[in-house]
């Protein structure tokens, strides 16, 4: 089973450079199927999670912190 939660801040910009949004938490990675059920016995929160499908229509890889090129298809 590979688990990938990772806590994250991240600060969205506009294009004048200006503040749009500033917030943090756990980006869970859609590894396993089995991942939410996975964690959610591990993160209390996760069942307060949001989904980002919002951002990925205005923003960039979904104003997500993306380090790894292989992630951009699961986004």
């Amino acid at each position: 089973m590979v688990i990938g939660p990772q806590h994250a801040e991240r600060t969205v910009m506009g294009a004048d450079g200006e503040v749009s949004h500033h917030g943090s938490g756990y980006w869970l990675f859609p590894f396993d199927r089995h991942n939410v059920r996975t964690v959610r016995g591990l993160i209390a929160e996760v069942d307060d999670a949001r989904s980002v499908s919002e951002d990925c229509k205005q923003h960039l890889y979904c104003a997500l912190p993306v380090y790894w090129s292989r992630m951009v298809p699961i986004l």
